[in-house]
């Protein structure tokens, strides 16, 4: 019987998810990151063959019956990490059209199924993406934590690291989050934080990010500065975005999506302000539906389906 892929290949994890030609799920699994920028090819293509084959050792499905695979993944940032993705995955045995995009593009397509729209996500990293009624595409941000991602859960945990470091040797304005930091971590002295920013990796600097909501709930001035400075980044991708792709005269939908931004109802209420008091036709909501589903959408319409 057919079947249809999508892959939601993130920095950390790859999911597959596989559906009949009706969108109706036959298998979900979950993988090892496939991003280029963090992985070497030979460790990527290992991790995408390990991906397939393992829906293949747990189902019935053939290769050769497979009608469309798309896979939206990070990392696929240029024309060149594009050709290399896509002349990779041609030669995992599929004889089926294979499409190859940054993930961004599969979370849109999650929740507008290929219709115009705005996406902005900040998790790890940040990065905005639009289509428009014509099919045209922009990308905003997204180059990486080290001249980038302004407004991710990376950025704010650095910029609340640094904002307490600096308080602690006395050269910027008192903050909670030096107490709540030391706390968090077990530090016997505050300054042995800095053992931990260099022995771990940005994901878990990140996942302190929730700290500086925290101090911000808690009346801090220094937490708030910098989740202000936040919504005027993720702000600015969403208006950069509407007046590229000509959006500002109708209703488009614009997604929040990736782990910090949607498990901040503030910071997304401070983007609403933002963006619907320049732009006030669009319409923020929530990423509600799994990324992979995205990519499923993009693999029935490039076969001629529609589900």
């Amino acid at each position: 019987m057919k079947y249809l892929m999508g892959v939601d290949g993130g920095g950390t994890h790859s999911r597959l998810l596989v559906t009949d030609l009706n969108g109706n799920e036959i298998y979900q699994g979950i993988g090892k990151s496939t991003n280029i920028e963090s992985n070497d090819l030979e460790t990527v293509k290992k991790n995408f063959m390990d991906l397939f084959q393992e829906f293949h050792n747990r189902t019935n499905y053939s290769k050769e019956e497979c009608l469309s695979i798309c896979i939206g993944t990070a990392g696929v940032d240029t024309p060149e990490s594009l050709n290399l993705i896509t002349d990779l995955t041609g030669n995992l045995g599929y004889q089926c059209f294979i499409e190859v995009m940054n993930d961004s593009e599969i979370a849109l397509a999650a929740e507008t199924k290929g219709k115009p729209g705005i996406i902005i996500i900040s998790g790890t990293g940040s990065i905005g993406f639009g289509v428009n009624e014509c099919g045209k595409k922009w990308r905003v941000g997204g180059f990486g934590y080290l001249v980038g991602d302004e407004g991710s859960g990376y950025w704010v945990a650095r910029k609340g690291i640094g904002a307490a470091l600096q308080d602690f040797d006395h050269s910027g304005p008192k903050t909670i989050l030096t107490d709540m930091l030391k706390e968090k971590l077990e530090l016997e002295r505050f300054d042995k934080i800095l053992d931990y920013i260099y022995s771990t990796n940005k994901s878990e600097i990140a996942k302190l990010a929730t700290l500086v909501i925290q101090g911000c709930e808690q009346g801090d001035i220094v937490s708030n500065e910098i989740l202000h400075k936040a919504a005027d980044y993720l702000s600015r991708m969403v208006i950069t975005l509407a007046r590229e792709l000509q959006m500002t005269k109708q209703s488009y939908p614009v997604i929040y999506g990736g782990g910090f931004l949607t498990n901040s109802p503030g910071l997304c209420s401070s983007i609403n302000d933002r963006i619907l008091n320049q732009y006030p036709l669009l319409h923020p909501s929530l990423l509600k539906k799994e990324a992979q589903w995205g990519a499923i959408y993009i693999a029935a319409s490039k076969a001629g389906i529609k589900i």
